[in-house]
């Protein structure tokens, strides 16, 4: 019902009112924003018997997302979320990353695959985030630990990629295709970790609920 918490907004707020770094720096944001103060009054409240609804905020994040509520739109833990610390001015959740590519270990010349433009080789990038996605495999009951070793063994083919000196978009040669791996070069106190937990079977989402241990 919309006096109803949803269970990802739910989720977020669990978490959030355990990290105590959190709460004291958000004491330090008050008046910032409306959904700032909201949050400060329902973290206030949390110890107490009586229950507390998160409605507000749910208002308040549907104007500043610009989407109606039950949607479906803010039934995504990650943008919610992501909302949320982004609007936030705290490092407690972020994290560096970079991105290292090469070619197929079958591959005749690495030569073969630099940049038409500048003649230059794939080279690594990185980049700032809040949240490691981890895929979920389609069955079967999984570690948390294997998933993130999965993660960081793999390699991801990729059809394009930006070239990083010139800025033009080559594409994936099928001779000597690009294979692009991740790594975490600093990380928080606080790593969050997603399970994307949804398939695409037959053109329709569908939630996956292999077990994690």
């Amino acid at each position: 019902g919309q006096d109803k918490n949803m269970c990802s907004l739910n989720s977020v707020l669990q978490l959030l009112q355990n990290i105590p770094e959190f709460l004291t720096e958000l004491q330090g944001w008050r008046d910032t924003s409306a959904i700032i103060n909201e949050l400060i009054k329902i973290f206030c409240q949390r110890n107490k018997t009586s229950q507390t609804s998160a409605l507000e905020v749910r208002r308040l994040l549907a104007l500043a997302t610009n989407q109606p509520l039950n949607t479906g739109v803010q039934n995504d833990t990650v943008e919610l979320f992501g909302y949320i610390l982004d609007h936030t001015p705290s490092r407690l959740f972020c994290f560096d990353i970079c991105y290292d590519y090469g070619f197929d270990i079958n591959q005749a010349s690495a030569s073969a695959s630099a940049c038409p433009s500048c003649n230059m080789l794939p080279s690594s990038k990185s980049s700032s985030d809040k949240f490691l996605k981890l895929s979920l495999p389609a069955a079967g009951s999984f570690h948390l630990e294997d998933l993130i070793k999965e993660h960081f063994s793999s390699q991801r083919q990729l059809d394009h990629r930006q070239c990083i000196p010139c800025q033009e978009e080559n594409p994936s040669s099928p001779s000597y295709p690009i294979k692009e791996q991740c790594k975490i070069l600093t990380h928080p106190e606080y790593l969050l970790i997603q399970i994307l937990r949804m398939n695409f079977e037959r053109g329709k989402t569908v939630k996956n609920s292999s077990p994690i241990l």
